[in-house]
């Protein structure tokens, strides 16, 4: 057996899940994938990945990138074209400056999304909202109603199994776990969200349960406008509030938190939506493993597909280093987004010094 660390990226960018227009609720266009970038050209490349991967595993619905902080020479013209057909271009104003003080760039997705859920041209209509971060790509479709096989749902949380659900509806959103715990009942929620907020009243087993998560964030769209509105607001407050101590992303993600919370809005915390950290728990890496058993295969070089029923991850994830091959004996090879050259996807770009059998052959 290939082992899920030797497998890694290659697997996950060219694995395509067959998809099927048949749900048991809502259509699978009624949904609408946002993500949010600044203008330059390292999260240039990354939307294209993005927009690439929901083409080619047969993505339905729109998505929307968001840019923010862009000079006035910015070509939205390259940011606009796209091989996805049902693709927009959203445009913020600036909201990294923290009251003229200093830059902070993580004001850029939740002031972002709050602009374009209230000004998006079409305005958004679509039932189910799909946050996304660009440094992902898709391995099957996301769908309003979940997975086809719910058999397929990975949850670690503390009920079981049988009360849990993938398919998002009103009042019940849905999200990725990620392991960044419940720092953020000890903040002075009544500064933040307002002395008698339902926030100040989640205790640390259900902010893990409820609230330890990240992208894929998946919410009915009136739910997704107010949480929005209140990541926007809430995200310079924690910062305002609980200054510097707490990790400039995790303000961010903290945030996102404390708006669900304020609207009572409880997520169901899963664990199939990705894969990202092979070392991490709560991700969709047995997916992996069990279809390399099943297929014994380079599924870059061959020609065959999964199973149409294989269970598999929705998205990889690359925020940072991603699957290590290290072997003192023979080397190796590791793939991080920082070592891409940005204009990867022009004629001259000098392409990395990697190949996709390279991990298969350790």
């Amino acid at each position: 057996m290939i082992s899920t660390k030797a497998l890694g990226l290659p697997l996950a960018f060219c694995v395509l899940a067959l998809w099927t227009t048949e749900v048991s609720g809502l259509a699978d266009d009624d949904i609408h994938i946002v993500f949010s970038t600044d203008c330059g050209g390292y999260q240039n490349w990354q939307a294209m990945a993005l927009s690439y991967s929901a083409l080619m595993v047969g993505q339905k619905g729109h998505i929307t990138r968001i840019v923010s902080n862009c000079p006035d020479d910015a070509d939205f013209a390259m940011m606009r074209r796209s091989s996805y057909p049902n693709y927009h271009l959203h445009i913020t104003p600036t909201f990294s400056l923290d009251e003229g003080r200093e830059y902070f760039p993580y004001y850029n997705k939740p002031l972002g999304v709050d602009h374009w859920i209230k000004n998006a041209v079409p305005a958004v209509t679509q039932s189910v909202v799909v946050l996304l971060d660009p440094d992902m790509v898709f391995v099957q479709p996301i769908r309003p109603d979940g997975v086809r096989d719910k058999n397929n749902i990975l949850y670690t949380g503390r009920r079981q199994k049988s009360e849990v659900t993938d398919a998002v509806s009103l009042g019940h959103p849905v999200g990725q776990q990620y392991l960044i715990g419940s720092g953020w009942v000890t903040f002075k929620r009544d500064l933040i969200c307002g002395a008698g907020s339902p926030c100040t009243t989640v205790d640390h087993g259900t902010a893990i349960e409820h609230y330890s998560l990240g992208p894929p964030y998946l919410l009915h769209r009136e739910d997704a406008k107010k949480v929005f509105d209140a990541w926007a607001k809430y995200v310079i407050k924690v910062r305002e509030v609980e200054g510097k101590k707490v990790a400039d992303m995790l303000s961010e993600m903290f945030a996102y938190c404390l708006g669900a919370a304020h609207h009572e809005l409880p997520h169901e915390r899963l664990d199939h939506f990705m894969v990202s950290n092979h070392r991490a728990e709560g991700e969709g890496w047995t997916f992996i493993d069990n279809l390399e058993e099943k297929s014994g295969h380079n599924p870059c070089l061959g020609t065959h597909h999964p199973p149409q029923d294989a269970a598999l991850p929705l998205l990889v994830h690359y925020p940072g280093e991603v699957i290590p091959i290290i072997d003192p004996a023979k080397g190796g090879w590791k793939f991080h987004k920082k070592h891409m050259p940005h204009n990867i996807y022009d004629c001259k770009a000098k392409v990395p010094g990697w190949t996709s059998d390279d991990g298969i052959n350790f």
